[in-house]
């Protein structure tokens, strides 16, 4: 499943979600309180997020994988999960606050001539029995 239309990404703290949110991974769902302190980034333009499960050993895995392009590189606090906003205002967590946490890399370019841009690659993957969560506010 692609989930179009990317317009935001945030990191959420695991100690957040463990603390503040519910997480209800049979139903893909998180509520998280409209109080939970989110960490939005500087993205440039839409970013990309791909959903896909498998079946292995009789158990689901999801591997769930964010790009986006940033401005500039950002801290990533350790044990973050990821929140997308779309576009319609929908909101999904790449991870739900317990290891395995998403893997967080990114990728420096920096332009060598006058039209280019300079930029960020971020990108987050997740492989783990934890879905892709669409958030409910509390």
């Amino acid at each position: 499943m692609k989930v179009p239309n990317i317009v935001g990404v945030s990191f959420i703290s695991g100690t957040i979600i463990r603390e503040q949110c519910t997480v209800v991974p049979s139903r893909q769902l998180i509520y998280v309180p409209s109080t939970a302190r989110l960490t939005p980034l500087c993205t440039v333009g839409l970013a990309a997020l791909d959903h896909t499960d498998t079946v292995q050993n009789g158990e689901r895995i999801h591997t769930i994988k964010l790009t986006a392009t940033l401005r500039e590189r950002v801290a990533v606090p350790s044990g973050s999960s990821v929140v997308a906003t779309t576009a319609s205002g929908f909101s999904y967590v790449i991870g739900g606050g317990q290891r395995p946490f998403p893997l967080v890399t990114q990728q420096d370019h920096r332009a060598d001539r006058p039209g280019e841009r300079s930029a960020v690659t971020l990108t987050v993957e997740l492989t783990s029995s934890t879905p892709l969560l669409a958030v409910v506010e509390a």
